[in-house]
């Protein structure tokens, strides 16, 4: 499986929903299936470096949730 390190993982309907943080590319979100079929839902997300995208929940509601922080600036 590429990607990776994984931060966290989630389960809901035979899914599961990864968050994947980059060093050098930005994080994803990915979904895989039982039979380990991979699907990038959200990629590129601007998190490189300290701060990774972490925490993929699916809301009652049926949307997915995560969090983020922005890189840092350098002033």
């Amino acid at each position: 499986m590429s990607g990776g390190p994984w931060n966290s993982v989630t389960c809901r309907n035979g899914y599961f929903y990864i968050a994947e943080g980059g060093e050098t590319a930005g994080d994803t979100i990915v979904r895989v299936s039982r039979n380990g079929e991979r699907r990038v839902l959200i990629a590129n997300l601007p998190t490189m470096g300290d701060h990774h995208t972490n925490g993929p929940v699916i809301g009652n509601d049926n949307y997915l949730y995560f969090s983020t922080a922005p890189p840092p600036t350098v002033a």
